[in-house]
């Protein structure tokens, strides 16, 4: 009685245990190593947001804001994430990515502590924590819902997809910004 090729087992030498045709126990450390590779990365990253992130907020951007206005920073702010945009549509290696990901950082804190500070400085005192709280659950909700966006545009059209669709949308707020914004809508400073 002849067994199919999908079915027969074999002995592995060294291991006393069966294993199916295809899937040695080497493949299963393949496995076990992506996982872990995976999960530095993601550990990687963490370590960047909770400590370049505030150390570039603290040092960098407390500094500047005590030199500039407000709306001249929101200004400056989008006008860095269009050009890091655009680089990151033409980089082509990951060289190029490290050169741009601290003016990313810089601008992405940059705009987070403006449009904090522009919001809460919008409405009364007594108002500032329920700003602050809508401020983090938007924050949260583009947390969770740009990554879906992100590997869609990713999955259809690549990686410059991604750097033109935020020059092009940061390009649209600047340009509203320079036109409209920043005339209408000067903030109020609180007493």
């Amino acid at each position: 009685m002849e067994q199919s090729i999908a079915t027969k087992k074999k002995e592995i030498p060294g291991n006393s245990v069966q294993q199916a045709d295809g899937f040695y126990p080497h493949n299963r450390s393949r496995v076990i190593y992506a996982a872990y590779i995976i999960a530095a990365l993601d550990i990687t990253w963490m370590f960047l947001q909770f400590s370049v992130t505030p150390a570039i907020q603290g040092l960098v951007i407390g500094r500047i804001t005590t030199k500039y206005s407000e709306g001249s920073l929101l200004l400056i702010s989008v006008g860095v994430s269009a050009v890091v945009g655009l680089t990151q549509a033409a980089m082509q290696n990951v060289f190029h990515f490290c050169l741009t990901v601290f003016p990313m950082v810089f601008s992405l804190s940059l705009f987070n502590v403006i449009t904090d500070s522009m919001l809460t400085n919008a409405v009364p005192s007594s108002d500032t924590g329920t700003m602050m709280g809508l401020c983090s659950s938007v924050q949260s909700l583009l947390l969770t819902v740009a990554p879906t966006i992100g590997g869609f545009l990713y999955e259809k059209h690549g990686v410059p997809s991604l750097g033109l669709i935020q020059c092009g949308v940061n390009c649209v707020v600047l340009v509203y910004l320079l036109q409209y914004g920043l005339k209408r809508h000067q903030p109020k400073h609180r007493e």
